[in-house]
């Protein structure tokens, strides 16, 4: 998908009009919509700073606006090799079930990755069992890793930490995330 994809499918999310978007953006009422358009049409490309005022507008973490571009199926398929490579991620034929895994981290930033993945495990868990909505769940996503987690129906007090806590903060992503 690509950025200016990317830009409108937040926007829809949102249930925000161009002009909305833009005006929250600090452009004038004359321009806000049409700017909107060329990010949108990709005749526009947004530089760094940009793209955080977009997030930011949008309510969702900046990562989820520069997501890959994945063109075919093959990239898709590189990309998982390159996890491969740099983290060991695994695939598995497991009871005719295809499951991708990783092993037991061996540095601090596979141990982010394999946190990050049993949090999104646990959310999306809560998911599928009900006590969670799905605009719970999406918004989680959105916001990865800058949002709160959200708080299951059954269980309004606060959550027990979970898991191994990294030996260093390596970056900004694993903090925000381990205080879940």
């Amino acid at each position: 998908m690509l950025l200016g994809q990317r830009i409108r499918f937040f926007r829809i999310f949102r249930g925000m009009t161009q002009k909305q978007l833009g005006k929250l953006m600090g452009y004038t009422d004359d321009t806000a919509d049409i700017r909107i358009s060329q990010y949108e049409s990709e005749s526009r490309k947004p530089t760094g700073d940009t793209i955080d005022l977009f997030a930011k507008a949008l309510h969702i973490s900046p990562y989820a606006m520069c997501i890959h571009s994945f063109y075919c199926l093959e990239e898709i398929m590189h990309t998982l090799f390159a996890l491969e490579d740099m983290y060991g991620l695994s695939v598995e034929n497991i009871d005719g079930k295809i499951c991708v895994s990783i092993p037991e981290p061996s540095c601090d930033e596979s141990f982010v990755i394999s946190m990050f993945l049993e949090i999104w495990s646990d959310i999306a868990q809560e998911y599928r069992e009900g006590r969670i909505s799905k605009e719970d769940y999406d918004e989680w996503r959105y916001q990865f890793p800058y949002g709160k987690r959200p708080v299951p129906a059954e269980m309004p007090m606060k959550r027990k930490k979970r898991g191994r806590k990294p030996t260093k903060k390596k970056d900004d992503c694993a903090v925000a995330e381990i205080n879940k």
